[in-house]
């Protein structure tokens, strides 16, 4: 399992929809991607591929703080939003993790 990487907009409805199921009446929360940023490139560090579809919040990423490599998703479940912040990697925070889906399913007899 790794840290998610939110390649899409679908993706980021998702988990939306999953997260604002799972919450119920939260207002908020705030995770850990696998987003990071390696000089001027923001990588997704799961599956190595450049974060080419990328839903920023207003002001970010900040070019405050040159720790501020990581990427943290801010869902608003009042909203149905899920924006993203850049931050130091060195902060507590939530996470989501993924696996991959495996096309084969293995059964085992009794």
């Amino acid at each position: 399992m790794k840290l998610v990487s939110i390649e899409s907009l679908e993706k980021s409805e998702l988990l939306v929809a999953g997260l604002t199921q799972f919450l119920g009446d939260s207002q908020s929360m705030k995770f850990w991607t696998s987003g990071k940023r390696y000089g001027n490139t923001w990588i997704w560090d799961s599956t190595g591929y450049p974060a080419r579809y990328t839903n920023w919040g207003p002001g970010q990423p900040s070019k405050k703080g040159r720790k501020k490599t990581c990427i943290e998703a801010v869902l608003n479940i009042t909203a149905e939003t899920l924006k993203w912040n850049n931050m130091d990697c060195s902060v507590a925070n939530y996470f989501i993790c993924e696996s991959p889906v495996h096309s084969q399913v293995h059964y085992v007899e009794p």
